[in-house]
């Protein structure tokens, strides 16, 4: 028996929790006052009188990004996301240890890795050093499997849910697009792909990109969807489309990092001198040294640390003894339907409502690296 958990309080949570009480062999764990976070998950599973053990695989369902962020909590009183330092403290300090029991999932020394830990997350398989980690933190004897794109789940309450995955193409720039036709280029001209390798023609983009975006809607938190059909390839009862969206996305976002000195009269007081003690500082920091295992820059999608600071528009304020570096970019997002390449059809799971005379469909598998990562 599989054991599911997907605390949250968002409305794509609760489709989740519909997705675990149709899953095949799978228990949903509740959450309540007692048992809200990843650890109290585990440990209900090891310790309760009602569940057999050994058990199969563990699943959560949380919202996530490529960044490496989950936005569920690991343990009792951590403060905000769990990200990569977060994942360190579970493993340094034994009250918050989310590592899972042997005896739980019946492995023994030397055994092959057999059971897994899956995450129902967007994007968050591309964060691969995050995974590793929590894959230690989890006592290194299950395997960690995450989707490497956007996670999808539509319920249709008289059939049940559909599960499947978009496409997450993006775009960071420290200044914005002045027209549709500067966005198209960069997209165009990208090297995105799709899942297989293949290219993307260019005419796709043009019609994934909404027909109209103003100079202000380009610079501006901005979200916009177009509906589409979308082709199963098969039926489910009378339904063989689905209505979906391509969604495209503007957001401005904010890096701020704060330098301290002795006194005030230590702050830089010129722009030379303030962009001069941000690179020497970022230099120093060893979560953006590019020896550490997950550097900061590499989160945000920057192959070094000169990247990310041409990545951003830097503004400097003095605030006392302290100087504030603000960096901002500009987020372009396009999110359309994963659909088989050479079909069109949806690539897609299905979960029946129960009673149902409908089978499970399962065509997007976990195994499938185009997909999923594995840890």
């Amino acid at each position: 028996m599989d054991y599911s958990f997907a605390p949250g309080s968002t409305p794509q949570d609760g489709r989740a929790r519909r997705m675990f009480n149709r899953r095949a062999d799978t228990t949903l764990i509740r959450a309540n006052g007692r048992r809200n976070t990843v650890r109290q998950f585990i440990r209900h599973i090891a310790t309760s009188g009602s569940i057999t053990r050994p058990v199969d695989d563990h699943l959560i369902a949380t919202h996530a990004n490529s960044q490496g962020f989950l936005f569920i909590a690991l343990f009792q009183g951590q403060n905000g996301a769990t990200r990569y330092e977060t994942i360190q403290s579970a493993i340094d300090e034994p009250s918050k240890s989310i590592e899972i029991d042997d005896a739980t999932i019946g492995y023994s020394a030397g055994d092959p890795i057999t059971k897994a830990f899956h995450i129902k997350g967007c994007n968050i398989g591309r964060a691969t050093p995050f995974l590793h980690k929590l894959k230690e933190a989890l006592g290194d004897h299950v395997h960690v499997t995450a989707p490497k794109h956007f996670h999808y789940l539509f319920w249709l309450s008289r059939l049940g849910i559909f599960e499947g995955l978009s496409y997450e193409f993006n775009i960071n720039r420290p200044t914005p697009f002045a027209t549709r036709a500067d966005v198209l280029s960069a997209f165009q001209s990208g090297g995105f792909s799709f899942y297989d390798g293949s290219a993307i023609p260019n005419n796709e983009w043009n019609g994934w990109l909404p027909r109209r975006l103003s100079t202000n809607e380009l610079k501006r938190r901005t979200r916009k969807s177009r509906a589409l059909r979308i082709t199963l390839g098969t039926s489910v009862g009378q339904t063989n489309t689905l209505q979906a969206d391509i969604g495209f996305r503007v957001t401005p976002n904010r890096f701020t990092y704060t330098i301290e000195y002795p006194n005030p009269g230590a702050v830089p007081g010129d722009t030379a001198g303030r962009e001069a003690a941000l690179n020497n500082t970022l230099n120093n920091d060893d979560t953006f040294d590019s020896s550490h295992d997950y550097p900061t820059y590499e989160r945000w999608g920057y192959s070094s640390m000169a990247d990310f600071i041409a990545g951003y528009t830097w503004t400097f304020a003095k605030n006392g003894n302290k100087l504030i570096c603000r960096g901002r970019r500009y987020e372009y997002t396009v999110l359309p339907p994963i659909v088989d390449v050479s079909t069109g059809h949806f690539i897609f799971n299905f979960y029946p409502n129960s009673g149902s005379s409908h089978s499970p469909i399962t065509n997007l598998q976990v195994t499938d690296n185009q997909f999923f990562e594995t840890v």
